[in-house]
Parts: structure tokens; sequence; C-alpha cells
């Protein structure tokens, strides 16, 4: 059983996880890996997260700077995940 890690939506069918979407956690275009950190989110707060985190602008963000960012968005996809339950 898989459930979303924003609202505690559960997956208890097959059918019912087509409702989810991994989400990682460090956009794979800022060389993010599974080891950074894949959560599970039903497809509403994962479309409500990419819309509070403007993925498209991340890409234009200097490389001097992205360390200091991809930490920044780990700490904020997890405080967003704690703040929902």
């Amino acid at each position: 059983m898989i459930k979303c890690r924003i609202c505690d939506q559960k997956a208890e069918t097959p059918e019912q996880e087509k409702n989810f979407d991994l989400h990682h956690i460090i956009p794979k275009f800022m060389e993010g890996t599974d080891k950074d950190g894949r959560i599970y989110l039903c497809k509403k707060c994962h479309e409500t997260l990419h819309k509070k985190i403007p993925i498209i602008i991340l890409k234009y963000v200097p490389e001097s700077l992205r360390t200091d960012l991809k930490q920044d968005l780990k700490t904020y996809t997890l405080k967003q995940c704690q703040n929902h339950k």
C-alpha cells in the first residue's frame, strides 16, 4: 500500500495506485537522483506542489547556486509534507 506524503490519501489496490506519482525531491535536471529522495504524492498534491515551486525557473539558476538550492528544495518539500499531516 502506498500513500500521499502530503494528504495521507491511500492506494489500497493497483487500480488506485494509478492516481499517484513519484515526486523527485531534487529535480532530475539539477542532477537529482533516486538516492536524493523520491516520495509518493497523489496527483492533486503533486500538481499543487509543482505550482508552488516553478520548476521551469530553476533551470536558469547558475551552477554556483545549485548546491544550496538543492538543499532548500529538499527542506521545502519535506516541510510541505509534514505541514499537511
